[in-house]
């Protein structure tokens, strides 16, 4: 399984889209989440008038050097929709396809409108038109797993669940319902796993992971001690790691093992960042490689 990672782990350096591949190459990586929406990058390249030739330019030398971009992360919007919203959610999608990464992880639309089955059935009407312009664009969409509480001090903190639905998606079954009525229409349709949210919603997440299957098109990996979404690598929390890879295993999950992992580099100088991306890497080889 490859190891992949989001160029968010160079969290706060200011520098090129193109100097991050190089560097975190140089680390061991040959695949990477394009998430150029992400806070981490800002009002770089992705805001300039130019930013389809800049793009470009992005997955042209990526090639040069010999890596992919195996899945992306469209813009985080707040709740309700606006046409800012939609734009910045379309320019995502087409930002995926003009740097050819096959599949966009989405959230939910985190609506508190009813009962859990509403919830649900206006979340596959807010989906559908993206959806379908992704599809134009030759792009997979993946729905993301939220989570269902974090806490203060050890005491649960419920307020996700009461106030934006987000208990709703803390769970494969809900996930899979809103998919598959989606991808029986059009086909580009699938389900982002993050680690991370799972381990806040559950204790074990082989099951939800086995009800997935062949739904599940790319991952976030993340740990935590079931306290807050914290974005560590694996190993620095709880998230019973061996039990993931066996629960890939068990569904043959053929994508990338791709961490979501920018607060493990958040507060270090710039010239150590690259000794924790070689960590990264080392600890996403001896995941990978659990005997199982």
């Amino acid at each position: 399984m490859e190891l992949s990672t989001s160029l968010n782990i160079y969290f706060g350096v200011k520098s090129r889209y193109e100097d991050f591949l190089l560097r975190a190459k140089n680390c061991g990586f040959k695949c990477f989440d394009f998430n150029p929406s992400d806070y981490s990058f800002a009002g770089t390249f992705y805001s300039a008038e130019n930013w389809r030739e800049n793009i470009r330019h992005i997955k042209e030398y990526a090639d040069s050097i010999g890596v992919a971009f195996t899945q992306s992360h469209a813009a985080f919007v707040s709740w309700p929709e606006t046409e800012d919203t939609k734009a910045r959610l379309k320019k995502s999608i087409e930002a995926a396809s003009i740097a050819e990464v096959p599949w966009v992880v989405m959230h939910p639309f985190f609506t508190d409108q009813g009962s859990k089955e509403e919830i649900l059935k206006e979340n596959i009407t807010i989906f559908e038109p993206y959806i379908a312009y992704a599809k134009s664009l030759n792009v997979g969409i993946a729905i993301e797993n939220m989570y269902k509480r974090v806490y203060h001090f050890g005491k649960p903190i419920d307020w996700a669940g009461k106030d934006m639905g987000l208990e709703v998606f803390s769970r494969s079954e809900d996930l899979i319902a809103i998919v598959d009525v989606l991808n029986a229409k059009y086909g580009n349709v699938g389900i982002c796993w993050d680690t991370g949210h799972a381990r806040l919603s559950m204790d074990s997440q082989y099951e939800d992971i086995v009800k997935i299957g062949s739904r599940l098109k790319v991952v976030h990996m993340a740990d935590n001690d079931a306290q807050g979404d914290d974005h560590m690598p694996a190993c620095y929390g709880t998230v019973n790691w061996k039990e993931i890879m066996q629960a890939l295993d068990a569904i043959g999950y053929s994508g990338t093992f791709n961490f979501e992992t920018h607060a493990f580099t958040k507060g270090l100088p710039d010239e150590l960042k690259d000794d924790a991306v070689k960590l990264l890497y080392k600890i996403g080889n001896y995941i990978v490689n659990l005997p199982r």
